[in-house]
């Protein structure tokens, strides 16, 4: 993000809204949730959404053009079946 800061409107009154790197709110920066804001089951539902995309895509229909056109390259930082693909650690404690 090039500017820290922005302004919220909610139809009475405009707040200034400032994002510093030690915030809460960092994740809307980089575009990465920090895992302590996440449900215990994230990665686990991460990991079924990426398995599934890369189940139902298919490499002779790809279309690099279009998918670009549908989905800007600058939002994909954003997108789950984009980022890289981490073994998940599933633990079994009966």
């Amino acid at each position: 993000m090039k500017r820290r800061y922005g302004f919220y409107y909610d139809l009475q009154e405009v707040t200034l809204i400032s994002f510093d790197d030690d915030s809460r709110e960092a994740h809307l920066i980089t575009g990465m949730l920090d895992e302590s804001l996440m449900d215990k089951d994230e990665k686990l539902f991460q990991q079924l959404w990426k398995t599934y995309f890369k189940a139902i895509c298919i490499k002779e229909r790809m279309n690099p053009r279009k998918h670009k056109q549908d989905m800007p390259v600058r939002y994909w930082k954003y997108l789950t079946e984009k980022q890289k693909v981490v073994p998940l650690q599933i633990k079994t404690d009966f």
